[in-house]
């Protein structure tokens, strides 16, 4: 995605002229569980999302750093999130 598509999806989101399918999604990363359960935090705020929002969840602790990258940028530069 490109800086200026992304500064225009800001600037449409912000004047209420684009409702896409990407208004409905939630991208949520939790990163490993040393100091904190980020897993446990992260799926309690996805149940709290109203179900009219499709929640994607990546949880890093059972992911080497390399894949736990690669997920999180898959999905920030899947269409449905922009």
């Amino acid at each position: 995605m490109t800086c200026a598509r992304s500064f225009a999806k800001i600037v449409n989101y912000e004047t209420g002229n684009d409702f896409g399918p990407w208004t409905s999604q939630a991208l949520l990363v939790a990163d490993r569980n040393d100091t904190a359960d980020f897993t446990e935090d992260t799926q309690k705020i996805a149940a709290l999302l109203p179900p009219s929002i499709q929640a994607t969840q990546i949880l890093v602790t059972n992911l080497d750093p390399g894949t736990a990258r690669a997920e999180v940028q898959n999905a920030l530069n899947a269409e449905n999130f922009w």
